[in-house]
């Protein structure tokens, strides 16, 4: 089984207004060196010793440090910030072992004593780590709206491409590849899901905390199209491998992507969310799916099909028979001969009396 912990005991939410708090002294220096600069140091835990300020060049500014049981050094600041930053961009060393009821310590090294301190500096809440069956570690962020459940390495990226940033140096928080996207579209055409699954797999969590950047909303359509597209391949595979829960997931991700695109890219995740959602009997919500899906054009031998099943499944022959009937005129190659016949039993004579006076009056 996973498990979940909650991170009160190790959140550091607010630790740089505190040191201002404690320390009034520092607020000169935060007005010369920058906020993120001063709290980097901090991070870093390297001893604010002397300032040297140029009025000419605030780039310039030596800036005298001393690292931790090490020697002080000098800098200028505009060069401090750019080692600095690199410096704490880099990857972690984190633990990979949690125990089952793991003390303070032990999540602060798993999870990484400097994410904990950078987080806050972007305003990140941290509220719950959350390990799966699989060892894979998810955590769930607030960023002013509701809290979105993230993978660890994805929140890392993240964090490490802001504080690149502030350095100067250019900012890659995601590594997507579109060509991976008709491949993904082949393997699945061929029952190839596992590729896919490799292929698209470590997608939702960096797209899920894109989606909510400034990059992500600067995105052209097509390429949200296209991401969203990504999301219905992976989840597809994900359902063809027994993992309904994780593809529920993913779809919903896919119709935020896709929730400023005309029809086919959304009206085919809602197709795919409508299967899911009936293959757990829950009728009344699939049914609900597809017709969106239809209003969003989607083909129509896609859909009626499984509209039809649904109806049945929820008690409703008259519909489902009229879906079934529709699909066979739409040429869906699906076999609904024993849907067709089961809707008019369940109909019984009135049907019959039915299908008797049209046939008359033709």
């Amino acid at each position: 089984m996973g498990q979940s912990h909650d991170l009160a005991p190790v959140r550091a939410d607010g630790w740089y207004a505190q040191l201002l708090q404690d320390a009034p002294q520092l607020q000169e220096v935060a007005n010369l060196l920058g906020d993120k600069t001063l709290a980097f140091l901090a991070v870093a835990g390297l001893e604010l010793l002397s300032l040297e300020v140029d009025p000419a060049d605030a780039e310039r500014t030596l800036v005298g440090l001393r690292p931790p049981g090490g020697e002080a050094f000098e800098m200028p600041l505009g060069a401090l910030r750019t080692r600095l930053s690199a410096a704490l961009a880099e990857p972690e060393t984190r633990s990979t072992e949690l125990g089952e009821e793991p003390t303070p310590d032990a999540l602060r090294s798993f999870i990484g004593a400097r994410l904990l301190l950078l987080a806050p500096l972007y305003g990140l809440r941290l509220g719950v780590l959350r390990v799966d069956d699989g060892g894979r570690a998810f955590l769930s962020v607030q960023a002013g709206g509701e809290a979105e459940e993230v993978p660890l390495d994805a929140l890392a990226g993240l964090i490490a491409s802001r504080v690149r940033a502030e350095g100067g140096a250019a900012a890659a928080p995601f590594q997507i590849d579109l060509e991976k996207v008709p491949r993904a579209a082949k393997h699945n055409a061929a029952g190839e899901y596992a590729e896919t699954l490799a292929l698209l797999g470590s997608w939702p969590g960096p797209l899920s905390v894109l989606l909510r950047s400034a990059q992500g909303r600067e995105l052209a359509s097509d390429a949200k199209a296209t991401l969203a597209t990504a999301l219905g391949h992976l989840a597809t595979a994900q359902l063809a491998t027994g993992h309904p829960g994780a593809a529920d997931e993913v779809l919903r991700l896919g119709l935020q992507w896709a929730q400023e695109e005309s029809g086919p890219v959304a009206a085919e995740l809602y197709r795919i969310l409508a299967v899911s959602t009936l293959a757990r009997d829950e009728a009344g919500q699939a049914i609900g799916l597809l017709r969106r899906a239809l209003t969003l054009g989607a083909p129509p031998p896609s859909v009626l099909p499984p509209l039809a099943r649904a109806f049945a499944k929820a008690g409703k022959p008259l519909p489902a028979l009229l879906a079934a009937r529709r699909a066979e005129a739409s040429g869906a190659e699906d076999d609904l001969g024993e849907r067709v016949s089961a809707a008019e039993t369940a109909l019984g004579e009135p049907w019959e009396r039915v299908v008797a006076h049209l046939a008359e009056a033709s």
